[in-house]
């Protein structure tokens, strides 16, 4: 009598663990992204930026008429577009979920230039743009302090055209003064 219990007792503990054993979910909602904190922080603030600025410089194609904020505006977008394109793709690949607008600070920031017109906005797009660029070039130069060759990778390619973005930036704001 006390092995058929044992094995009744088995037998319920075997099916009800195959009955909560599901392969499906334990694959989609279970994964653990392939990257360590500092790179996801990377990933995602690195994504936000790239937002930022593409949300920034399709306002400044609306709103400016100066010539050279179009084309850097222009030039902003293609390269963030790519940017974030190649950054999301590593993302996906390790795990890790992206948002897909922006932050507090973004919004209010693009929110202030979005209100002004003429040379106030093209000053205030530029000043935005150089700031953003100063923050994403720090924010790069320490992706070769994460553990990942990728990120590493990424960041080398991307930091020269930060840079090149910073530099393009400062022209065009001391041309407007």
């Amino acid at each position: 009598m006390k092995q058929i219990t044992t094995l009744c007792l088995f037998m319920g503990l075997i099916i009800s663990l195959e009955a909560c054993h599901d392969g499906k979910k334990a694959k989609n909602y279970n994964q653990k992204t392939t990257m360590d904190d500092q790179g996801v922080k990377f990933v995602m603030e690195a994504h936000e930026a790239g937002l930022a600025e593409v949300e920034a410089s399709s306002i400044a194609q609306k709103q400016s008429s100066n010539p050279q904020i179009q084309s850097f505006a222009k030039m902003m977008i293609a390269d963030h577009t790519a940017i974030g394109k190649e950054l999301d793709s590593i993302a996906e690949s390790s795990r890790i979920h992206v948002r897909d607008s922006l932050n507090t600070e973004h919004k209010v920031a693009i929110d202030n230039i979005a209100k002004l017109s003429g040379k106030a906005f093209d000053e205030a797009y530029c000043q935005l743009m150089t700031t953003d660029h100063i923050k994403a070039i720090d924010l790069f130069h320490h992706a070769n302090e994460n553990t990942s060759n990728t990120l590493h990778v990424f960041a080398d390619k991307v930091t020269p055209m930060l840079k090149m973005h910073l530099d393009e930036a400062n022209k065009i704001c001391a041309s407007l003064k």
